[in-house]
């Protein structure tokens, strides 16, 4: 089935026009029923690791990562969890100021009411993928929204816990 891109970021108001395709070069598919107003010049708003507000056609939602859980920077009983603020600042460092494309797998909404979905920079990179790859995540699953753990996930976090990166250094305790 077709999934839905959302772009959203520092552009100039027009409406953009999505063409269908079996997959773009960022391996989102696209609905050409879709019309989506690009958002106003603000820029994306990160909120924590895995965590980020957009503004599409005028109003801000909080779109919350599919398939990965990083560290909070306010954990339960508001205590900060170990890399909570190395995952922001990573989360930061890769979507802050930049147009992000957002695409959508079966669940639309969390319990929280936020938006679930896979986040795309214009260059082709699974801003998802890109924080597991660096150790700042860790794949948390919750089927049916599974698209990209097995080809892209998983390997990414096997690479990342092989390497000693972040979360898998040894050093932030038992997250």
């Amino acid at each position: 089935s077709l999934s839905s891109l959302h772009c959203a970021g520092r552009h100039d108001r027009h409406e953009l026009a999505v063409e269908q395709h079996d997959e773009n070069k960022h391996g989102c598919e696209m609905d050409s029923r879709h019309r989506q107003q690009r958002a106003p010049p603000d820029p994306v708003r990160v909120v924590d690791g895995d965590t980020i507000v957009v503004s599409l056609a005028g109003s801000e939602d909080r779109v919350r990562y599919t398939g990965i859980d990083a560290p909070e920077v306010t954990g339960a009983g508001g205590g900060m969890e170990p890399f909570g603020p190395e995952a922001t600042a990573a989360n930061r460092t890769l979507v802050e100021d930049r147009r992000v494309c957002l695409e959508s797998d079966i669940t639309d909404r969390d319990r929280y009411g936020r938006l679930l979905r896979y986040v795309w920079l214009e260059d082709g990179t699974l801003v998802n993928e890109a924080l597991l790859a660096a150790g700042m995540a860790r794949v948390s699953t919750f089927p049916p929204d599974v698209k990209y753990v097995e080809s892209r996930y998983l390997p990414a976090q096997r690479d990342a816990r092989e390497a000693g990166r972040g979360i898998w250094s040894g050093k932030g305790g038992n997250w």
